[in-house]
C-alpha cells in the first residue's frame, strides 16, 4: 500500500534548491514506496523529491508490505513495525511430532500463529522417538508404554494375550520348569519358559541332567540307568558272578552294572564258586545244630569245611548251638518263650502302653501327637518300631486320643496314625472348638483305658 503525500511550498521563480527560498520539508528515503521513509536516512528537501517520503518509522525499507499502521499477517514478519512478529493474532500450541506418528510431544510446546513443520495439535505422545508408541498404540509384552497409558506388561489390562507367553514354575531353580504355569508377560521369580524338567524337585533331574546310577531318570529321556545309553559308565559298579549264590562272587568273571545282575555277588571273594559252604579262607568252629553260626574254638583254617558240622567263625557266636532257630540276626518272635536272634531274652510284644491324661493338660499347649509319635517320644527310637494298639491282646492299630473340649475317640479308637491341629497354629490353640486331637495330651479322657505300644520285628 502506498500512501502519496502532496506539501504545498512556495519557491521563488525557480524549483531549484537554490532558488528555494520558502519553506522546507524534512524527508527520509523511502526505498520501497510504501510512504514511510527510513529512520536516519533525514534530510531537508523543497517540495517532495520521487523515493522520499515525510514520514519515517519504516522497519523494513524493501518490502512495500511492512511499514507503521499495515495489518499484521501470521507470516513470521513484523508487518506493522510494532517490534513484534505475527503479533495479536489468534495462535494456537503445536508440539513437535519427531516420529511421525501424529502426536506430538508435550514436553516441547510451541505456541505459534501458523502451522509449524514436523509439529501437530496433539501433545499425548510418551515417546516420540518411536512411531508404534501413542496413545492408539496397543500394548505388547516389550517393557514399554506401548498406549501411553501409564501402565506397561502384566500391570496394562489392555496388553495383547497374542505376545505373552506360558511360564513355569521353576521350583528348584536349574532353568527347567515342571509345575503349573500362567500366561502372562513376565513370569516373575522362580519361572520359566520351559516345561521340559521330569522332577521339579530336584536340580540334577532335567533334560540336561547327567544320567548316572541311583534309579532316578536325570536326563528326562525316560530312561533310567543301564537302559539309558547317555549313562555316565564310571557311575557303574562291578559285580562278580556267583554261581553257588552264597553272597560272594568269582573274581575271574564279572560285569560293570548300575545294579546287580541276577547271580552276581558285590564281591570277589569266593574261594570256591561251587560250593557255597565254601566262600572265603577263614577260621571254623563247631556248628551243632546247622544254623551256619557256630561256637566253641576254632578247629581249622582254610576255604573248606574240615569236616561236617563246621561253619566260618565269621558269622559270629550261636547262643544256643542245640537249637537251629537261635542264631543272632534270627528274626525274633515275641512272646514265646524263644530267644530267636540272642538278644539275651525272648522280647515282648509290648514296649509299654499309657493314658492320654498321662500327658499334659490342653491348657499347658502340649505339641499334639499321633499314638506312633507319642510310644517313639515314651519307649525310644521311631514310629516306623511301633504298631499302636487299644487292646493287649491283638493289634487293631488304634488308639485313644484327646480331644480340645472333646471326648469323641476316649473311647471309641481314631487310626493310630491320626491327630488334628492347625497348620498356622501347631498345639491345642486353633481358635474354635474341638480342632484339636492327640494321643497324648490330657482334657476330657481321665477316665479312657491305656493304649498299648507294640514292637515292629
Amino acid at each position: 500500500m502506498t500512501i502519496g503525500l502532496f506539501f504545498a511550498v512556495g519557491c521563488g521563480g525557480s524549483t531549484g534548491d537554490k532558488d528555494c527560498n520558502a519553506l522546507t520539508v524534512t524527508t527520509f528515503l523511502d526505498a520501497d514506496g510504501d510512504g514511510y521513509g527510513e529512520a536516519g536516512t533525514d534530510e531537508e528537501s523543497c517540495g517532495n523529491p520521487e523515493g522520499r517520503s515525510a514520514q519515517a518509522g519504516d522497519c523494513d525499507d524493501s518490502d512495500a508490505e511492512i511499514f507503521p499502521g499495515n495489518f499484521e499477517f501470521c507470516d513470521g514478519l513484523d508487518n506493522d513495525c510494532t517490534g513484534v512478529a505475527d503479533d495479536d493474532l489468534p495462535t494456537a500450541v503445536y508440539y513437535p511430532d519427531t516420529d511421525g506418528d501424529t502426536y506430538g510431544d508435550h514436553n516441547a510446546p510451541i505456541e505459534s500463529c501458523m502451522e509449524l513443520d514436523g509439529h501437530v495439535l496433539d501433545d499425548t505422545d510418551c515417546d516420540d522417538t518411536d512411531a508404534e508408541i501413542n496413545i492408539d498404540g496397543v500394548e505388547v509384552c516389550d517393557g514399554a508404554d506401548n498406549d501411553c497409558n501409564g501402565q506397561t506388561d502384566d500391570d496394562d489390562p489392555a496388553a495383547d494375550p497374542a505376545t505373552m507367553q506360558d511360564w513355569y514354575m521353576d521350583s528348584d531353580a536349574d532353568g527347567f520348569g515342571g509345575g503349573g504355569f500362567v500366561t502372562r508377560c513376565d513370569g516373575g521369580s522362580g519361572a520359566t519358559t520351559d516345561n521340559t524338567d521330569c522332577d521339579d524337585t530336584n536340580p540334577d533331574v532335567n533334560p540336561n541332567g547327567l544320567e548316572v546310577c541311583g534309579g532316578l531318570d536325570e536326563d528326562c529321556d525316560t530312561l533310567i540307568d543301564d537302559a539309558d545309553p547317555d549313562l555316565d559308565l564310571t557311575t557303574r559298579t562291578t559285580w562278580w558272578i556267583d554261581n553257588d549264590a552264597d553272597g560272594y562272587g568269582d573274581v575271574l568273571v564279572s560285569v560293570d552294572a548300575c545294579s546287580a545282575p541276577s547271580g552276581y555277588a558285590d564281591n570277589a571273594d569266593d574261594c570256591d564258586d561251587t560250593d557255597p559252604i565254601a566262600n572265603i579262607i577263614d577260621d571254623w568252629t563247631i556248628d551243632a545244630d546247622g544254623d551256619r553260626v557256630g561256637t566253641g574254638p576254632v578247629v581249622g583254617n582254610g576255604c573248606y569245611q574240615p569236616y561236617p558240622g563246621t561253619t566260618q567263625a565269621w558269622r559270629g557266636d550261636d547262643c544256643d548251638d542245640t537249637n537251629p532257630d537261635m542264631f543272632p540276626g534270627n528274626e525274633e518272635v515275641c512272646d514265646d518263650g524263644v530267644d530267636q536272634d540272642c538278644s539275651g531274652d525272648d522280647q515282648s510284644c509290648i514296649a509299654g502302653s499309657f493314658n492320654v491324661h498321662d500327658g499334659d493338660a490342653w491348657g499347658n499347649n502340649p505339641p499334639v501327637y499321633t499314638c506312633l509319635e507319642a510310644c517313639a517320644l515314651l519307649f525310644g527310637g521311631t514310629i516306623a518300631d511301633y504298631e499302636c494298639s487299644t487292646s493287649d491282646q491283638v493289634v487293631d492299630n488304634l488308639a485313644y486320643l484327646s480331644g480340645w473340649g472333646d471326648a469323641t475317640y476316649c473311647t471309641t479308637g481314631a487310626d493310630e496314625d491320626f491327630k488334628r491341629e492347625d497348620a498356622a497354629n501347631p498345639g491345642y490353640d486353633c481358635g474354635v472348638p474341638m480342632c484339636s486331637y492327640s494321643a497324648y495330651v490330657a482334657d476330657n479322657c481321665a477316665g479312657a483305658p491305656d493304649t498299648y505300644c507294640w514292637h515292629v520285628f
